[in-house]
């Protein structure tokens, strides 16, 4: 038995998910989020002035690590202090 409305839920997710655009080898881009191709990491990243956020789930681990910023770009020096800890040490 199905439940109401599931396989719209599943295409619309599996849309989702699928990289409309490639930036490289390893980096694409879907409706809203970055991925790398290999499916191992999903992100959205933003800002405007006065803001910055960055939230990635890596697969692997089953983790997410999210970044909220009260300066303009102000998640990116703590971005990279994230991706080398599950890049080399988790």
């Amino acid at each position: 038995m199905s439940v109401p409305g599931s396989t719209w839920k599943q295409n619309l997710t599996n849309f989702f998910l699928q990289t409309h655009e490639r930036f490289d080898e390893k980096i694409g881009y879907g409706c809203g989020l970055y991925k790398r191709l290999d499916n191992s990491l999903f992100s959205i990243v933003g800002g405007d002035a006065g803001v910055g956020f960055d939230s990635r789930y890596f697969v692997h681990h089953r983790m997410t690590a999210s970044i909220l910023s009260n300066t303009t770009n102000g998640e990116e020096d703590l971005r990279e202090v994230v991706m080398d800890f599950f890049n080399n040490y988790a």
